[in-house]
This record gives structure tokens, sequence and C-alpha cells, in this order.
């Protein structure tokens, strides 16, 4: 038997709601703070954002709508193979993540329990 979390949510439940608002906030962040960093440096668009922490890292790709792909990874991951990856995702699919299949898909994932 587990105990009850501190937020009355399961484990699941919590890793849900993290990436439903934290991650997408934090992903919100870097790329505004790296446009504007790219514009005083007039260095062109952001194509990409690399975090590495001891604890994690944080990738954030842009898209070409302006929407913003972000991936939280392990700290022994790959970070080349991650980049890569996430670039062929978003040249792959990124033009049929369109605001409104995202907002669908949003809905969606707060229904499940």
């Amino acid at each position: 038997m587990t105990a009850p979390s501190t937020y009355g949510l399961s484990t699941q439940a919590r890793n849900l709601q993290w990436l439903l608002t934290d991650l997408a906030t934090i992903v919100s962040g870097l790329g505004s703070l790296t446009t504007g960093a790219a514009e005083l440096m007039e260095g062109g668009a952001v194509k990409q954002t690399m975090v590495a922490m001891e604890h994690g890292s944080v990738f954030v790709m842009a898209i070409s709508d302006g929407s913003l792909l972000g991936v939280h990874a392990t700290p022994d991951c790959d970070m080349s193979v991650v980049a890569y990856h996430m670039a062929l995702f978003v040249g792959r699919a990124g033009h049929v993540l369109t605001p409104e299949v995202r907002s669908e898909l949003r809905q969606s994932m707060e229904k499940t329990p």
C-alpha cells in the first residue's frame, strides 16, 4: 500500500500535471529568453536550445509556426541523439501540429483519468 501524496494525486497524475503546466512554462520561458538574446545579438532565428543540468536536460526546438517542442531528458542521455530525433520529429510532423490540433490533444490528455 502506498501513502497518498501531499497533493492528493497519484504519481502518474502529478507527472501529467507537470507535463501540462510546468514543462510548458519552462519551454515557453526558455523560448522567450533565447529569442530575446538572439535579437539583441542580431543572431537570427533561434533553432534550438539545450540546457544540461546535474539531474537532467531540457531541449527546446522551434517549429515553423512559432511553436516550440520541449523535451525533458535524463542526465545520462546522449544530447546529440535527442536533438537529432527532435529535428526529425519537427521535420516530419511539425507542419501538422497546428495550435488547433495541440489544443485538442491537450484537452484529451486532461480528460484522461
